[in-house]
């Protein structure tokens, strides 16, 4: 989680709810306001392990949350950030 999202959640639970609820979303494969094409392209990035990047709309305005695998394995990082942190 970025400095951003971390320091938000910490002044306003509500948000803090939403960023649960989206890192739930995205471990079932819900990639949330994502475009349709992007959607696709991330279902086809589980099977090879490539990056993933899903968005969420939340009282904050969008987040984003992106796993990336290093070793085409297991996905090691989960980044959860605003858009402008990227």
């Amino acid at each position: 989680m970025t400095n951003g999202v971390h320091n938000a959640a910490e002044m306003d639970y509500g948000f803090q709810m939403e960023v649960i609820q989206a890192l739930a979303r995205f471990l079932h494969k819900d990639w949330g306001i994502t475009p349709d094409d992007d959607k696709d392209l991330n279902d086809k990035s589980l099977h090879y392990k490539d990056r993933i990047l899903a968005s969420y709309l939340t009282s904050e305005g969008k987040i984003w949350i992106n796993a990336e695998s290093e070793d085409g394995n297991d996905y090691t990082e989960i980044m959860i950030m605003f858009p402008d942190e990227y």
